[in-house]
């Protein structure tokens, strides 16, 4: 899916931001100057990205990706205190997991076959109508949800520049606001906190 901003940017928008910074840290001390650099290609100069943590590879990829990963994952862990996160933002390993997935291709070259997803629901394929009102339902939700302190804001604003105008002018005006590895090819965002 195509998030239309830098992957740092929309991990920082839809996740927590401190979270980003740690992972970033642990790579930039933990790894190979290849996986550093598709790091930092990947998360600064994309806004596309394999979602759902789902691929069919040969077990020694497999094997070499988990490694790679849960040694990542393992060090970012013992220094992140989620005790306090939502439900939701308490996957964060499972976030990272899905950008890092992406980060381990770019760094090992691995040539990715991308499949369509098959939407069920009710033991019953979804049809497209179906699939897209689901879609826009969890982006609809995320985006209430992730922009909420930014209406609230702009709500508070609204009113006093409303009560300001009422107490100027006497009255309310209008206010205007082989080595292929196959991965799946559409996704839907989450909820986050914003920075």
């Amino acid at each position: 899916i195509d998030y239309y901003v830098p992957l740092s940017i929309d991990y920082c928008i839809s996740h927590i931001s401190d979270d980003y910074r740690i992972l970033s840290h642990v790579i930039h001390t933990t790894q190979e100057k290849k996986y550093i650099d598709a790091f930092e290609s990947f998360m600064q100069n994309n806004s596309k990205m394999s979602n759902f943590n789902m691929f069919i590879m040969k077990w020694s990829d497999f094997d070499a990706y988990c490694s790679w990963l849960f040694d990542i994952l393992d060090n970012v862990e013992k220094i992140t205190d989620i005790s306090s996160y939502t439900v939701f933002q308490k996957r964060i390993y499972g976030y990272m997991a899905e950008r890092l997935f992406n980060v381990w291709l770019l760094a090992e070259r691995k040539e990715t076959i991308h499949k369509p997803i098959m939407w069920i629901k009710n033991g019953t394929k979804l049809s497209v109508a179906e699939r897209i009102k689901h879609c826009f339902k969890s982006w609809y939700c995320s985006c209430l949800s992730s922009l909420y302190p930014f209406f609230k804001i702009i709500i508070i604003l609204i009113l006093k520049i409303k009560s300001y105008r009422k107490l100027f002018s006497g009255s309310w005006e209008k206010t205007t606001p082989e080595n292929s590895i196959s991965v799946p090819s559409f996704s839907h965002r989450g909820t986050g906190r914003f920075f």
